[in-house]
């Protein structure tokens, strides 16, 4: 037997979790969905399998039964090998095997974090270590705009943080990476790198780089962090103007732009001291987006706006239910906390 090409129609189901597992499959065009229960058991996670991606590999090189269920959202081809086919297939392909080794080794890495979070046994390091390692590496890799994402994100969450210093320069250099291609800062410094980790989700592929617009030579992503580094600078009336600049030239291809837009312009207004318009502007990000990474945070603010214009109860509402969603992190504290304030009881 040789590999074999199967189509699959959208919203079929390829295999359900527990079936038996004897076949790895390989997407070669369409969109696959993986759901299954996380390791932590406390909610669904859904994983997106791109073309070009192996899915069905641990349970069939393990003869265990499936661990996940695959639904076709798109219409789907397939290559379907049996272990002994992808086993030679592996031995013929180092490239291959290291691939799939950093997918494994992320996946347990991620499972030896939720098991020390939930034991007490994490790891202490400076707050926001893992963070400005990230824009470390893009900015190694002269990812420009990644990388300022990233620096700037830090010194949002983390201003007095061990690395501020250093983000400050690292920002000027990734500014001016992104315009020249060349990394350099005002003073005249360049970039020498830090001994940094890569971090688990590095780019793949050229698409990982934001398209520029050809009229202005401004792309959306560049906008996006000029209106970023406005609303870091408290400069709320600025950045509320230039990021609906972003919304109004959008073309649909910039989804991940788009939604932190509508949730940065949300924080806008919140500061801006008009928590209606805030709360119309998120709960439209909400309901467009309802995988966002930010939707905890969305949700949050939704509660501070109606805490701000004196609505108790549905403060509490939205707090509580950010408190009561997985994972359990530090926004799920701050919205005890948001209620606990507020006189509720959790």
């Amino acid at each position: 037997m040789s590999p074999v090409s199967r189509v699959y129609k959208a919203g079929s189901i390829i295999y359900f979790e527990g079936d038996k597992a004897e076949t790895v499959f390989v997407l070669q065009a369409g969109v696959v969905l993986l759901t299954y229960i996380s390791p932590e058991g406390t909610g669904e996670v859904r994983e997106n399998i791109k073309s070009g991606e192996f899915f069905g590999v641990k349970s069939a090189l393990g003869r265990f039964p499936r661990e996940e269920t695959a639904t076709v959202l798109s219409d789907a081809t397939t290559m379907v090998m049996n272990v002994a086919e992808f086993e030679q297939l592996v031995l013929q392909n180092h490239k291959l095997v290291m691939k799939m080794l950093k997918v494994f080794s992320n996946q347990l890495r991620r499972i030896g974090r939720s098991i020390q979070t939930r034991t007490g046994t994490a790891d202490s390091e400076p707050s926001g270590t893992g963070l400005f390692n990230i824009g470390e590496y893009y900015l190694k890799n002269k990812k420009f705009n990644q990388a300022l994402y990233a620096y700037q994100k830090y010194l949002q969450y983390y201003p007095d943080g061990e690395y501020g210093t250093i983000c400050l320069q690292r920002v000027e250099m990734a500014q001016s990476g992104a315009a020249t291609g060349y990394a350099v800062a005002s003073d005249g410094s360049s970039f020498v790198s830090q001994p940094v980790a890569k971090p688990a989700h590095e780019p793949v592929s050229e698409a990982d780089t934001p398209a520029i617009d050809g009229d202005s030579g401004i792309g959306i992503a560049k906008r996006y962090f000029d209106a970023f580094s406005l609303y870091s600078s408290e400069k709320y009336d600025e950045a509320y103007k230039l990021y609906k600049t972003i919304l109004d030239s959008a073309s649909g291809g910039e989804d991940e732009y788009v939604e932190k837009t509508y949730f940065d312009i949300g924080r806008c207004l919140f500061n801006m001291n008009k928590p209606q318009d805030a709360i119309t502007q998120l709960t439209t990000m909400v309901k467009t987006f309802p995988t966002s990474p930010n939707l905890k945070a969305a949700l949050f603010h939704i509660g501070k706006c109606y805490a701000m214009l004196g609505d108790t109860e549905k403060a509490k509402g939205f707090y509580n239910k950010v408190r009561m969603m997985p994972p359990n992190e530090s926004i799920n504290k701050r919205a005890q906390k948001a209620i606990e304030e507020l006189g509720g009881s959790v």
